[in-house]
């Protein structure tokens, strides 16, 4: 993403991606880089998927986030429950099989 946004990244820890519902933890810091005008690629396990976050907003006190699927040409606002349970991955994205459960596994940071 650094040649395309001129900002380097760093990702998230663990670096094998952390485990189902531990996005929440990073939300703040996510929230923080849009805000200041970084998009956030992220990763989404089953299946493995990456996309995108561009902007946040609160709506009637709940915090969204808006994700493009560069992929399959999609973007839409993800409330935050959605987003950390993973259901906007079946729900808005339509991304994976009936054996799997979709869930954020990582995030990429601006450095600095």
């Amino acid at each position: 993403a650094t040649g395309l946004t001129g900002l380097g990244y760093r990702q998230t820890e663990p670096a094998e991606g952390f485990g189902r519902g531990q996005a929440k933890k990073h939300l703040d810091a996510v929230e923080g880089a849009l805000k200041r005008g970084a998009d956030v690629p992220f990763g989404v396990s089953e299946p493995a998927h990456w996309m995108l976050l561009t902007a946040a907003r609160r709506t009637d006190g709940a915090r969204e986030f808006l994700v493009s699927d560069p992929d399959g040409g999609r973007t839409a606002w993800v409330k935050e429950k959605d987003f950390i349970s993973g259901t906007f991955g079946d729900k808005q994205f339509h991304l994976s099989r009936p054996d799997e459960r979709p869930y954020v596994d990582c995030f990429f940071l601006p450095k600095g």
